[in-house]
C-alpha cells in the first residue's frame, strides 16, 4: 500500500490521496511498485556485500490466481450483475492495485481492467476511475456510477471505454460524502440509480437524459420485474413500486436482513439474507409475493457439523446472487476488507435448485498476514479472517485449501476484527494447551488475543493489551511473556495462566534500561529457550528518518535474565532513505525462526532479506518469482508484522509475506546449505 503522495505517477489509478487505515496517512498509486525492476547494490545496505538470490521457491495463497499476467481476484465485492452467457461483473470502492470493477467468466478473471480514459488520466475516482457501489449492463454495454458521481459506460464485447458523463452531485457534509450513489440496475432502456439518501434517479440509455426520480428512505438496490414495475430494497423490507414510482401494496417483510436482489433468468426474485438464515431466498411475486425455496444449508457458515468450517452451501457475507440463461446461480461473498471476495457458481440438478458447485474464486487475504498453529505448524495456517490447510506436495499456488472461517457472525460480544479490518495475526502460541492467536493493527497498536472455539473453526476474541510502554517494539515469546519496548526501555509482562473465564493473567511489569548504545528501540523479540534477546532501533549516531521502521542497527544479546548486557554481535540495518537510483531501502517488518532473521522492506516490495542470527551475516535475498508477476508485480510491505517465517523439522524454512498490491500472502520455500 502506497503511502507516498508525492510519488504519484500520471498511471496512477487516482490522481488524489485519501486516509486508508492509518492516521497521518494517505493511499496513492496502487501502481507505484511497478517502477521497481531490479535490485542495486544500494539496496543491501552499506555493510553488506551484493550476494545473487538464494534458491527457493515462491508460491502464494488467499488468491486464486498469483497476480503474473494481470489476473487476481479484487479486494472485495459491493455488488454483481450477471449476463445471460455466465459473465459476472462486480463494482466495489477500492481494489488496491485498481481492480474495482472485475469482470469473472467460468471460473477465470479478465486481465484487462476498464478504465476510465481509457487509462490517459484525469480521473477522480480510485482504480482508473472505476471505484463504485453500483454496475449494471444491457445487451451492449456496460455502466457505473463511480464515487464521483459520474455515469461511465464500457462496450461489453470489448469493454472499451465509451464516455463518462457527470450525473450526480456529491457533497461534503463534516467528514462524510452524501450524495454517492448505493446501487444501479438496468432494464427496459433505463438505468435505475439509487443514492446513498434514498433517491432513485431514471435515466434512459438511449440519451442519458433524466425522465424522473422518487425518493424511497433506506433505498439500496432495485430489480425490474419482467412487467416493468420496481422491487426496491429498502431497509429489513422489499417494497413494490410502479415505474413511475408511485407506490403498490405488495411488500416483502419476511426477507430477514436482506442485502441485494436480483430477478433471475426464470423471474424469480432472489433476495440475499444474511441474517441468521444465510440463504439466497427465492419468491414469486407475480400476484402476490410469496417465498417458494431457499438455497444453502440454513444458518450458513455456522451450521454444524463443525461450525465455521467452509463448504460450497454454506454461506455467509451475502453481497449478491443471480443466475444465467443456462440457470447457473452465481453468488458473491463479501463484507468489505476483511472477508475478501468469493464467488461461486451452481450448476442447475434436476430438482430444480443447485447442488453441485461449477467454480469457486477467491481474493482473501487483503492487508493479512499469517502465523502457523501451534502443534500442527506446518500444515495449519491462520489468516486474520481464514485458516488455510497447506500441501506442500502441490504445485505453487496450488499449496493451500480454505479450511475455515474464523469469524462467528452470531457472536454477541465485539470482535474488534469487524470494526478494524486491518488487524491481523501476528504472534502465535501454545499455552496450557490452548492456542492463542495474536493479532495487531497494520499500523501496530494493542494486542487483542484469540483463541480456537472446540468444535469450532471460529477464534473467539479473549484478551485486549494494551501496550505498556506505547513504542513499536512488541513481541511475544515461547511462554506468553509480553515485550515491549520504546526509547531506551525494555519491557517484560510475565504470563502466569489463565483465569475461569479464560482470560490470560500477567504478573508485575519487568523493567530493563537498554545498553548504553541505544538511543531509540523500535524492534524487541525473546527466545525463552535460549534466554536470547533481540533489540534493533536508533542510536545517537544512526538516527530515525522516519517513523514505525525497524531501525538503522540490530543486535543480539545472549543470556539476556541472566544479567548480560554486551551485544553477542551488532549489525547495521540495510537503510538508504535518499537512494541515488532504485526503491528506498528501508525495513518495516522481521521474524526469527531457527537459525535465520528474515526482513522485509516497504518500497522493496517483496523482497526478502536473511541474516544468520548466529553471526549477524548477511547470507542473501528471497524474490518473488515468475509464478507471481516478479517483483515488479508485488506491493508495499508497509505493515509492522508482515512477515512470518517458520522452520520445518525437515529443515525446510517457510517464509510469508504481506502482498497487499493483488490480495495475496506470498511463500517462500528455501533450505540453506548444510552448515560446515
Amino acid at each position: 500500500m502506497n503511502t507516498n503522495a508525492s510519488n504519484v505517477k500520471n498511471h496512477s489509478c487516482q490522481p488524489s490521496t485519501r486516509t486508508y487505515f492509518r492516521t497521518g496517512a494517505s493511499v496513492a498509486t496502487p501502481l507505484l511498485v511497478m517502477s521497481v525492476l531490479a535490485v542495486s547494490p544500494l539496496a543491501f545496505g552499506e555493510d553488506a556485500p551484493l550476494k545473487t538470490n538464494l534458491p527457493h521457491q515462491t508460491s502464494w495463497l488467499g488468491n486464486t490466481f498469483g497476480g503474473a499476467d494481470g489476473k487476481w481476484v479484487q479486494n472485495y465485492v459491493d455488488e454483481i450483475e450477471v449476463s445471460p452467457d455466465g459473465t459476472v461483473y462486480t463494482a466495489s470502492e477500492f481494489d488496491e492495485a485498481g481492480r474495482c470493477t472485475g469482470i469473472y467468466k467460468d471460473g477465470e478473471v479478465m486481465p484487462t481492467m476498464l478504465k476510465q480514459f481509457d487509462g490517459k488520466g484525469g480521473h477522480k475516482a480510485w482504480g482508473w476511475g472505476t471505484a463504485s457501489h453500483g454496475i449494471a449492463i444491457d445487451a451492449t454495454r456496460i455502466y457505473l456510477i463511480n464515487t464521483a458521481g459520474e455515469l461511465l459506460r464500457f462496450n461489453r464485447a470489448d469493454h472499451k471505454f465509451i464516455d463518462s458523463t457527470p450525473v450526480l452531485k456529491i457533497t461534503k457534509v463534516g467528514d462524510k460524502e452524501v450524495g454517492k450513489a448505493v446501487g444501479l440496475t438496468c432494464a427496459g432502456g433505463m438505468l435505475y440509480i439509487i443514492r446513498d439518501n434514498g433517491e432513485i434517479a431514471v435515466l434512459a440509455v438511449s440519451d442519458l437524459k433524466s425522465q424522473h426520480a422518487f425518493t424511497i428512505p433506506g433505498a439500496r438496490d432495485v430489480a425490474v420485474a419482467a412487467d416493468g414495475t420496481l422491487w426496491v430494497l429498502a431497509g429489513s423490507e422489499i417494497l413494490h413500486y410502479a415505474a413511475s414510482g408511485e407506490a403498490l401494496p405488495q411488500k416483502i417483510s419476511d426477507a430477514g436482513k436482506p442485502t441485494a436482489i436480483a430477478f433471475g433468468s426464470q423471474g424469480l426474485l432472489l433476495v440475499c439474507d444474511n441474517g441468521p438464515r444465510r440463504q439466497v431466498l427465492i419468491y414469486e411475486v407475480e400476484d402476490s409475493p410469496r417465498q417458494v425455496g431457499t438455497f444453502g444449508v440454513p444458518g450458513g457458515i455456522t451450521a454444524g457439523p463443525r461450525p465455521g468450517e467452509v463448504a460450497p452451501h454454506k454461506l455467509h457475507s451475502l453481497a449478491g446472487a443471480s443466475t444465467d440463461a443456462q440457470g447457473n446461480l452465481y453468488v458473491a461473498m463479501s463484507a468489505g476488507m476483511l472477508d475478501g471476495t468469493v464467488l461461486r457458481q451452481f450448476k442447475p440438478d434436476d430438482k430444480g435448485g443447485w447442488d453441485a458447485l461449477g467454480w469457486e474464486l477467491n481474493g482473501l487475504t487483503f492487508t493479512d498476514s499469517i502465523v502457523t498453529e501451534p502443534g500442527n505448524r506446518e500444515t495449519s495456517v491462520y489468516s486474520h479472517a481464514h485458516r488455510f490447510v497447506m500441501d506442500y506436495s502441490k504445485p505453487p499456488g496450488q499449496q493451500w485449501k480454505v479450511a475455515g472461517y474464523t469469524l462467528d457472525p452470531d457472536l454477541q460480544k465485539v470482535d474488534i476484527r469487524r470494526e478494524k479490518p486491518d488487524y491481523h495475526p501476528a504472534f502465535v502460541a501454545r499455552l496450557e494447551g490452548k492456542v492463542i492467536v495474536y493479532m495487531r493493527q497494520m499500523m501496530g497498536g494493542s494486542l487483542e488475543f484469540y483463541s480456537p472455539r472446540p468444535g469450532t473453526e471460529f477464534l473467539d476474541p479473549i484478551y485486549s493489551h494494551k501496550l505498556q510502554l506505547e513504542g513499536w517494539g512488541v513481541s511475544v515469546d515461547e511462554r506468553g511473556d509480553i515485550w515491549e519496548c520504546n526509547k531506551k526501555t525494555i519491557a517484560r509482562i510475565p504470563f502466569e495462566g489463565f483465569a475461569p473465564d479464560g482470560a490470560p493473567r500477567f504478573g508485575k511489569r519487568q523493567d530493563f534500561d537498554a545498553p548504553a548504545s541505544w538511543d531509540s528501540l523500535q524492534r524487541v523479540y525473546y527466545n525463552s529457550t535460549t534466554d536470547t534477546l533481540f533489540l534493533a532501533g536508533y542510536t545517537s549516531e544512526k538516527t530515525e528518518e522516519s517513523w514505525g521502521l525497524i531501525g538503522k542497527e540490530m543486535a543480539r544479546y545472549d543470556n539476556w535474565l541472566k544479567g548480560t548486557r554486551t551485544a553477542t554481535w551488532t549489525k547495521a540495518v540495510p537503510h538508504d532513505f535518499k537512494p541515488k537510483e532504485g526503491p528506498r531501502v528501508i525495513m518495516k517488518s522481521m521474524s526469527i525462526s531457527g537459525d535465520y532473521l528474515f526482513m522485509a522492506g516497504v518500497d522493496t516490495s517483496a523482497q526478502v532479506r536473511v541474516f544468520d542470527m548466529r553471526n549477524g551475516d548477511f547470507v542473501g535475498m528471497l524474490e518473488p518469482g515468475e509464478e507471481v508477476g516478479g517483483l515488479g508485480a508485488t506491493g508495499w510491505v508497509d505493515m509492522v508484522d508482515a512477515i512470518y517465517a517458520l522452520k520445518r523439522e525437515n529443515g525446510e524454512y517457510l517464509v510469508f509475506v504481506e502482498e497487499v498490491h493483488k490480495n495475496k500472502i506470498i511463500l517462500y520455500r528455501w533450505t540453506p546449505k548444510p552448515q560446515p
